[in-house]
């Protein structure tokens, strides 16, 4: 955080406020700050999701295991029909949708296609084991993440941190 702004976390917002020193002539101590104006506010990461929707119960327990260390609440689906369901149900945008091009019935990509009327694109990650090189990806879909199964850890935390980084531009 940069010097002089004050991150204020609450049950449901983080608000970035930026300080600057009291004059000398006040009663307070010289090194004493009060707040002169609201940068932004955005959602709290104990308050945001992220959906991982794979049929394999390892990866997503992988996942899980991975993005609660960056304090993330973790909704796991194994279909598309569940994803979808989920969604619609909540008042909220994910941060970050992460589908499984191979699922049963509906597959990933016509998730994606979907999640992508939904969500903007920087939030849906595509994942394969199958499909490693990008050039492969039908034209629509290119705009959207993709991850190489197998995958790291950090890989996906750098994912959490951009997605992030991308929400609190947009507030």
């Amino acid at each position: 955080m940069a010097q002089g702004l004050l991150p204020v976390f609450t049950e449901a917002r983080c608000i970035v406020l930026k300080l600057e020193p009291v004059p000398r002539t006040s009663s307070y101590h010289q090194h004493s700050h009060h707040i002169t104006t609201l940068i932004r506010s955005i959602p709290s990461a104990s308050r945001v999701d992220s959906f991982v929707v794979d049929d394999e119960v390892p990866i997503l327990d992988i996942i899980e295991t991975s993005l609660s260390q960056k304090d993330l609440e973790i909704v796991k689906v194994q279909d598309a029909d569940a994803a979808l369901r989920h969604l619609t149900e909540r008042k909220t945008k994910p941060l970050l949708v992460m589908v499984d091009v191979m699922l049963p019935r509906v597959d990933g990509l016509t998730l994606a296609r979907t999640l992508q009327t939904q969500l903007s694109p920087d939030r849906v990650v595509v994942m394969s084991g199958q499909l490693s090189d990008e050039s492969w990806w039908p034209e629509d879909l290119r705009e959207l993440k993709f991850v190489a199964k197998p995958f790291s850890l950090a890989d996906l935390q750098a994912l959490v941190d951009e997605a992030r980084h991308n929400l609190s531009d947009h507030n």
